[in-house]
């Protein structure tokens, strides 16, 4: 993640004359300012203010945009998402604005339904011309990042030994150091081997790991259920490489993947062996190579688009982005990530390595300091790293966010994590890797298993079942979240019966957004229609609002999903006098059948 000069990258030839106002407008400041100083190119995001469809029209594409997308993706949504059904940001980028576009001088990378946006790159003298397009709404500079990995020495590579003893058979006791080899210590950390004797793998969850490319010859990674692959690099399908010399292009999301999901029961064993997969190559990690945002947010919607449940995002993006863009808001990828989000998936993504990077002051804060996008996002699961002993990792980037929330999320082991190695002997060897690059996929395995038992929790729960249960949270004795640890350690087997509830009861009680501003929305699935309310208190026990719980059900669940109906009580940050309550932490709670229900509220500025 080094910065790249902006100068270097991004730069317009600019006229005598200085700009219209209306132009530059259009064109971030960002552009404006590196004005004059070369005559390079430009990579750039053009956003677009519509899609140009009306009437029929619309509701047509409307349409063709549901057929775009597979049977498990709108069961996803209906279930999961806050948008539960396609809208009009699930439209293709208009073929007469990009044709538009093109004609302008546009070279194009890629287009983003989500954003309504072309990526791509233009002459510098080109820019102004492109910006008075009626189409165009403004112009943005493409984000670039670098991955640094954390100076812990080399990865010691070594070859497998013999299988150890034991299949793995739930209820034989066979969840034991033994089966699990060398990796049985980071297993054992997150608790693991305590979710694999309840019988889960990952079964019929997809995972989506995006990063850079895949080598599927490794003896642990052969059975793997890869369902798609394509490299958004290169633009085309040979993202693993079956045959052929090793490159270290295919390093990195080799090791990721084997952290993840890798399987050879004695030596290597991931959280979510067996979860389907969709590997996506979204940045070359060639040390002089900078990696575009752009890939990446292509590779997320082609994965929604295919059903998939949880993403391992192991990079940051921070060039272009100073420490005020990281308010969860501003930062393209971040807004992508949310978007994903949105439409029902986990989004775990690693905090980054750059935490030994001292601030030196409140006006010349170091951007890698701070857990960057898209990290940085409210619905995003960051995750930082700690050493063997629990202690946080030197490198493990720190928050709070721009806007004040805590970053990361939760923390997880990131050093000394094995792995596979793809060089060498290609099928038989193996490496220790350290980073949150490690950690992240560490835990995106355990939110498969999360998944698997709980097929209807959505993002906001599965990250609220992290945080409650993590060993620094309110609920546990250690207390405090921070903004080096978040709500601390992971403990997947309490985040697993996080909110279990008697039968017949309610499940799936949050709210979104959380943190919020001016309104957020409770949300929650009940067995069978119902009445009930909906009291919000301060943590000192004073009754700030009551909302009642509607009594008529909104949504019905599938049954693949699990039964029941969806209600959702919008609160618009006022007390019972109508009055705007005061930015803290504020206690939810539902009572419903004569049960009670918890979720914890946070209002920032």
């Amino acid at each position: 993640m080094v910065m790249v000069s902006v100068s270097a990258l991004f730069a317009i030839v600019l006229l005598n004359a200085p700009l219209p106002a209306r132009q530059v407008s259009k064109i971030d400041y960002r552009l404006q300012r590196s004005i004059s100083t070369s005559t390079d190119s430009l990579t750039v995001w053009v956003f677009l203010k519509d899609h140009g469809l009306q009437g029929g029209e619309l509701t047509q594409a409307l349409a063709d945009a549901r057929n775009h997308l597979s049977p498990r993706a709108l069961e996803r949504r209906f279930v999961r998402g806050r948008i539960r059904d396609v809208v009009e940001s699930d439209l293709p980028v208009s073929p007469e604005y990009l044709q538009e576009l093109v004609d302008a001088g546009l070279r194009v990378r890629h287009t983003s339904r989500w954003l309504n946006a072309v990526s791509g790159v233009i002459a510098s003298h080109d820019l102004v011309p492109l910006s008075e397009y009626h189409a165009v709404r403004r112009i943005t500079p493409l984000a670039y990042g670098r991955r640094i990995e954390p100076e812990l020495g080399p990865d010691i590579e070594f070859v497998s030994g013999p299988s150890g003893s034991g299949s793995g058979i739930v209820g034989t006791g066979q969840f034991v150091p033994t089966f699990y080899g060398n990796s049985w210590a980071q297993n054992e950390s997150v608790q693991v081997p305590d979710l694999h004797e309840r019988g889960l793998s990952g079964e019929g969850v997809i995972v989506g790991i995006l990063d850079t490319g895949f080598r599927l010859t490794h003896i642990a990674l052969r059975d793997s259920m890869v369902l798609g692959a394509y490299d958004f690099v290169d633009g085309d399908t040979i993202t693993i490489a079956n045959q052929g010399a090793y490159t270290s292009s295919q390093s990195h999301g080799t090791k990721v993947w084997g952290v993840t999901a890798g399987y050879l029961p004695g030596t290597l064993v991931g959280p979510a062996y067996g979860a389907h997969l969709l590997l996506a190559r979204t940045e070359d990690n060639a040390s002089e190579t900078p990696v575009e945002e752009d890939n990446w947010i292509a590779a997320i919607e082609w994965m929604e688009a295919r059903g998939v449940d949880v993403t391992n995002t192991s990079l940051s993006y921070l060039d272009w982005y100073s420490y005020r863009d990281l308010d969860g808001d501003t930062a393209t990828i971040t807004i992508a990530a949310d978007a994903a989000a949105a439409r029902g998936v986990i989004v775990v993504s690693s905090a980054g390595n750059d935490g030994d990077l001292i601030p030196s002051g409140p006006d010349e804060i170091p951007v890698r300091y701070y857990a960057a996008a898209p990290a940085d996002g409210d619905s995003v699961i960051a995750v930082g790293a700690t050493n063997p002993d629990g202690t946080l990792a030197s490198f493990s980037s720190h928050g709070p966010t721009f806007d004040g929330r805590i970053k990361p999320d939760i923390v997880a082991r990131g050093v000394a994590l094995t792995t596979v190695y793809p060089a060498g002997g290609d099928s038989t060897f193996y490496s220790s890797a350290n980073g949150t690059s490690f950690s992240s996929p560490l835990v995106a395995g355990v939110v498969a298993l999360l998944l698997e038992e709980h097929p209807e929790w959505g993002p906001q729960q599965v990250k609220e079942a992290l945080q409650a249960t993590a060993d620094r949270s309110l609920n546990n004795s250690s207390g405090q979240p921070d903004n080096d640890y978040g709500w601390g350690y992971v403990q997947g087997l309490e985040a697993l019966h996080y909110g279990d509830v008697p039968p017949g009861g309610v499940v799936n009680f949050f709210n979104y957004p959380n943190p919020f501003t001016t309104q957020t929305t409770f949300d929650c699935t009940i067995p069978s229609a119902g009445s009930g309310e909906i009291r919000i208190f301060t943590l000192s026990g004073t009754l700030v609002r009551t909302l009642s719980l509607l009594s008529v059900p909104t949504l019905s669940l599938p049954s693949s999903m699990g039964m029941g109906e969806r209600v959702s009580v919008r609160w618009d940050g006022k007390n019972e006098g109508g009055r705007d309550v005061a930015p803290a932490a504020y206690l939810a709670v539902l009572e419903f059948e004569g049960h009670r229900y918890r979720t914890t509220v946070l209002r920032v500025r």
